[in-house]
């Protein structure tokens, strides 16, 4: 009884190979099933907050970020439109705007439009002939620096 019984040695064979790497495949999978969860469940609670947020009497138009969590927002709330300041403590009323005072933001190309097509929307025509200097203008070089 004083030998120390050891499992015999006899080489790297395909059933100790894998009988040690299982757990790890084990694991692996879990964190694959866990990821893919929180992923969906992101994406579920990102398309609900999006329907909430054009519900039929109210809707964010425009907002812009002026700190890290400071916005203007423009809010339509039936037929007002209101410029609110959100902070992170409190939300307060800046403007109310009519109708003629909303301007309308251009329609962003749709995805899958190429970079030229885009570009091309800002570019003048091409049978536009390009912006000529007047004998009057000063060259460049020539003007003084404010």
């Amino acid at each position: 009884m004083d030998e120390i019984f050891a499992p015999p040695m006899d080489g790297l064979n395909a059933s100790n190979f894998w009988g040690s790497f299982l757990p790890f495949f084990y694991v692996l999978i879990v964190l694959a099933l866990i990821i893919g969860v929180c992923w969906f469940l992101l994406r579920l609670t990102g398309s609900v907050r999006k329907r909430g947020g054009t519900s039929g009497n109210l809707q964010l138009l425009e907002s812009i970020f002026i700190a890290s969590q400071n916005a203007v927002q423009l809010v339509r709330a039936g037929d007002k439109y209101l410029v609110i300041g959100v902070t992170k403590e409190r939300v307060t009323l800046l403007a109310e705007l009519d109708v003629s005072q909303i301007k309308e933001a251009e329609a962003l190309p749709p995805l899958g439009t190429s970079f030229s097509k885009v570009l091309e929307r800002f570019l003048p025509p091409k049978d536009e002939p390009p912006h000529e200097k007047s004998p009057n203008e000063e060259p460049e070089s020539h003007k003084p620096e404010i």
